[in-house]
């Protein structure tokens, strides 16, 4: 959650979520429009589960839908930085229009700011796609990410993967 500097307004949102939360377990989380990533009326309620640990931050960052702009540096429609949490992380981005899209996210355990692979350019750090398709070998697909984004709010949960985490992976 990120804690905003007024300390009234930090509480309200606080006491705001707790209600939400207590209110109905199953509830859905709304952001507040000043905590979503852009200004555009469409919005995206983004839920990150499975995350290991609170170390670092989660980064998410939404494509359009040219299927080469995906993944293609510099080629991002928005993204959001929050703070890392051990289970799961609510953020909101705003969107110019209802479409389809594609959204990806990465735990930044190590603080870098960068996803971090290793030797053979296989992800070191936990990692999430739209849809939950990720290879065994090589880099999701635009196709096998994307979504369908409504003119209305819209909602979409991520799962985070962390290497070696697989049932198929191979582990020393």
């Amino acid at each position: 959650m990120v804690i905003e500097k007024s300390r009234g307004r930090g509480i309200a949102s606080i006491a705001l979520l707790l209600t939400l939360v207590l209110a109905s377990p199953d509830a859905a989380i709304a952001i507040p429009a000043e905590r979503c990533s852009g200004t555009d009326a469409v919005r995206i309620q983004v839920t990150i589960e499975g995350i290991r640990s609170a170390k670092g931050s989660i980064s998410i960052a939404i494509y359009g839908d040219q299927p080469q702009d995906f993944l293609a540096k510099g080629k991002k429609l928005r993204k959001l930085r929050l703070p890392a949490e051990n289970g799961i992380v609510h953020g909101c981005l705003s969107l110019p229009r209802a479409g389809i899209y594609a959204l990806t996210a990465y735990h930044d355990e190590d603080g870098d700011g960068h996803f971090t692979k290793n030797f053979f350019g296989l992800p070191a750090e936990g990692f999430a796609v739209s849809n939950g398709k990720v290879p065994l070998l090589g880099m999701p697909s635009f196709e096998s990410a994307a979504i369908t984004v409504a003119d209305t709010d819209s909602e979409v949960t991520l799962k985070m993967q962390y290497p070696g985490s697989s049932p198929l992976a191979i582990t020393p």
